[in-house]
């Protein structure tokens, strides 16, 4: 469907930059994973809403909130 960059609340540092990638690199549907702690977001593209809702469900599993 396209590009999506999202707020995460909860990322301090590198190891929790890695903790999300990690949480949503399994997710078919998706492409093109950037996560920077430093601004709180997470960018990438995203094929249906079935892979948007996986991503955001599996941030939620790994302990961060997702807020936009």
């Amino acid at each position: 469907m396209g590009d999506v960059t999202l707020k995460i609340r909860g990322m301090f540092g590198e190891h929790c930059e890695r903790a999300v990638k990690d949480a949503i690199s399994h997710i078919s549907g998706i492409a093109n994973i950037k996560v920077k702690e430093r601004e709180g977001t997470i960018s990438f593209y995203y094929m249906d809403e079935a892979a948007l809702l996986a991503v955001k469900d599996a941030i939620s599993d790994a302990g961060y909130d997702v807020i936009g």
